[in-house]
């Protein structure tokens, strides 16, 4: 299918580390299906499950740090479902679901992508496509049963030329994207260096590509945890600072606005803007941060520079009127 891998990937992770905090025995499963020609992705596991009390307001948002969750509660099922949302799908707990695993019912997590897979066939050059096929057997470790899928089969230089498709297709969407952007790129400066705060490598990722392709020239660098962020302002002059509010881990990490907090107490004096998908402007505020950005953090060039701009004039704007130059 055709879809955007890095924000679907984000998902997936989100989705199979959250189920890998709370299995004891068994087993985290992903898995893909074709539904009634709809493409499906499965998330399960052998967990404790979802409290029946809490399935209702599932993908709401919580106030509520990611080192506290028990399944079924946070920001992972909240910004997973907003990126399926801008993906054109839904995700679902199923609720018929059970592991097998006994005193673990478990919990799968569906991907419902509204979209059909794309056909092999007309997806390559016909001439380059050898219609043989053979059938693989598939054995669910969970299932008594064996099923058997048809898989295509094609030539190594047949992968080359729909690779080169591919590339072509993203170069062409890529000058597309930079020639939408310019109408306002020249009101963002020429040289800035940015620190983006996240435990989330594909979100990082998914920042640092847009940005890039918005501000080629601009200085970026990344840290997963606001300790992480300390330590790299001390060798790195940031003029903006993007911070995640829960970043997760083994360990308790420090959230984004005791990080802002931070940060102040030491005299930085960069930009800062929070990050959650929780409404948590406020607090990011009261913790000394410029402004606030909701997640998912916009990544498409245009999307991307009109916040950017409208932090930076904000903050323009708070210097104007208290009369304090920025350096």
């Amino acid at each position: 299918m055709q879809t955007d891998s890095l924000r679907l990937k984000q998902v997936v992770l989100n989705l199979a580390r959250n189920s890998s905090k709370f299995v004891v025995n068994g087993f985290v499963r992903l898995r893909a299906a074709v539904v009634e020609n709809q493409v499906m992705i499965y998330i399960e596991d052998s967990g404790t499950g979802v409290p029946k009390e809490k399935q209702a307001n599932l993908f709401e948002k919580y106030q509520t740090s990611l080192d506290m969750l028990s399944q079924g509660t946070g920001l992972g099922l909240s910004l997973s479902k907003k990126l399926m949302t801008s993906l054109g799908g839904e995700i679902y707990l199923d609720g018929s679901y059970h592991s097998g695993v006994d005193g673990y019912p478990g919990a799968c997590f569906v991907l419902q992508m509204n979209t059909s897979p794309l056909d092999i066939e007309s997806a390559l050059p016909p001439a380059e496509l050898s219609m043989e096929f053979i059938s693989v057997t598939l054995n669910e470790r969970d299932a008594m049963q064996q099923q058997t899928k048809e898989c295509a089969i094609y030539r190594p230089e047949a992968e080359q030329s729909l690779q080169k498709s591919e590339l072509q297709s993203s170069s062409r969407n890529a000058l597309q994207g930079s020639s939408d952007a310019n109408q306002i790129e020249n009101k963002l400066p020429n040289e800035y260096s940015v620190l983006f705060v996240d435990d989330d490598a594909v979100l990082r990722k998914l920042f640092v590509r847009g940005l890039k392709r918005l501000k080629p020239e601009w200085q970026i660098k990344e840290a997963s945890s606001g300790e992480m962020a300390l330590k790299t302002l001390e060798g790195y002059k940031a003029d903006l600072i993007f911070l995640d509010q829960y970043m997760a881990s083994t360990e308790k990490q420090m959230l984004g606005t005791e990080t802002a907090s931070a940060m102040r107490s030491r005299g930085i004096t960069s930009i800062i803007c929070g990050l959650s998908a929780n409404d948590m402007r406020d607090s990011f505020i009261s913790a000394g941060a410029d402004g606030f950005i909701l997640k998912p953090m916009p990544c498409k060039p245009q999307d991307l520079q009109k916040a950017l701009l409208a932090l930076l004039e904000q903050n323009a704007s708070i210097h104007r009127d208290t009369g304090v130059e920025t350096v």
